[in-house]
């Protein structure tokens, strides 16, 4: 998930948050501000109950970054990269660049954030005991926190995907039967089950006339069935280019084009002629840089015959590229990242290649044909 607005790294770590959690901190705070704080604690004044609403809102959404933060840190121990942590909508989510490769390292992972929501609820319910009594609305912010990372953490351990609950089960089965497609393939259907049971919760809140409520339960039963269906098709996907390398998919002969063509020349005689956007710009057999579609658009029409491709084009240093014996994981997760449509392949400084998404599309889908096609065939047998 992209992030909106970047806040700064921790350990190296991105730190952002996307736009819906804005709409997040204004609905809680009008609700708390509003019902909640008012009918809990009487004869507050306004300002009172919209600063602490406000700040407990805050203070929560900090809660749940800690909360992935325990799972960066315990993956960063075991030596897995992880790329960056957004705050959304419906709490958190840490970009983990690879899934642990051992059930161990998955449970790991998967319990750390559970458990660093209830090390929180302890230490805000601890707090809560030591000034309880002292100021109200501290007091207040404090409970609060306390029970709601409580329930953050029970929630969380629910066993369905994408859960942290899911993934702990995850890991257990998979140690039990080796097998993490199968795995995967479990933990997901209890996800979605538990999807289904927070859409029925929803309906039955908003026919009973609690609306926000339902509203709410839907919104994150339509999330939790999408993201255990998505999460099941990238263990898939994994399993599916695992030991498999960019020589293998790569386009070997690549349309390219001289950095001393004119713009005029690159539009006519290539992007038209042939029907592309982009192209790898190559002299003398040397990798130069890329020129699209994009770089032409700079350029004013009566300066195509005077300007010429190297002028436009992104130089070599700063194009993402990848070897032709990196792994297809690393090239999809490149491609990911900055939303590229293809990456040149590169070796010694000479472009071997042109590794584009609609060539992985096709890789993945005739391995899920032949995986069929294996499992029809075994089940025969």
């Amino acid at each position: 998930m992209e992030a909106s607005v970047r806040l700064g790294s921790i350990r190296g770590i991105r730190i952002g948050i996307h736009y819906s959690w804005f709409i997040v901190l204004v609905i809680f705070s009008y609700l708390l501000a509003e019902g909640q704080y008012p009918n809990q604690y009487p004869g507050w004044t306004t300002t009172q109950y919209w600063v602490v609403a406000v700040a407990t809102v805050i203070l929560l959404f900090a809660s749940v970054l800690v909360h992935e933060l325990g799972h960066s840190f315990v993956a960063q121990a075991r030596g897995i990269e992880v790329v960056g942590i957004t705050l959304f909508i419906f709490g958190g989510v840490a970009e983990i660049a690879e899934e642990s490769d051992e059930p161990g390292g998955e449970f790991a992972i998967a319990i750390a954030g559970p458990l660093t929501s209830l090390g929180l609820s302890a230490i805000f319910g601890g707090l809560w005991m030591l000034l309880h009594g002292t100021n109200a609305q501290v007091s207040a912010l404090l409970g609060y926190l306390a029970v709601v990372n409580a329930i953050l953490a029970v929630f969380n351990l629910i066993p369905g995907f994408p859960l942290d609950g899911g993934r702990v089960l995850r890991a257990i089965l998979w140690k039990i039967t080796g097998d993490v497609r199968k795995s995967t393939r479990i933990v997901s259907v209890i996800g979605t089950f538990v999807g289904s049971v927070f859409f029925v919760l929803g309906i039955f809140a908003a026919l009973s006339g609690n609306l926000i409520n339902g509203l709410w339960y839907l919104a994150l039963g339509w999330f939790l069935q999408n993201a255990a269906s998505s999460g099941y098709r990238q263990v898939e996907q994994e399993e599916l280019i695992k030991g498999h390398v960019v020589s293998e998919v790569m386009d070997p002969a690549p349309l390219t084009v001289q950095g001393g063509f004119t713009v005029a020349e690159l539009v006519h005689d290539w992007f038209l002629a042939r029907n592309v956007r982009g192209a790898p710009v190559v002299t003398n057999d040397w990798f130069e840089g890329i020129v699209t579609i994009s770089d032409v658009r700079h350029v004013p029409r009566d300066r195509w015959e005077e300007t010429l491709v190297k002028d436009i084009m992104t130089p070599r240093d700063k194009v993402q590229s990848v070897t032709p014996d990196a792994g297809i994981d690393v090239a999809l997760r490149t491609m990911s990242e900055h939303s590229f449509d293809q990456l040149p392949v590169i070796a010694d400084r000479q472009l071997v290649g042109l590794l584009r998404r609609a060539d992985l599309v096709r890789f993945l889908h005739l391995q899920q044909t032949l995986m069929s096609d294996k499992q029809r065939t075994s089940r025969a047998s």
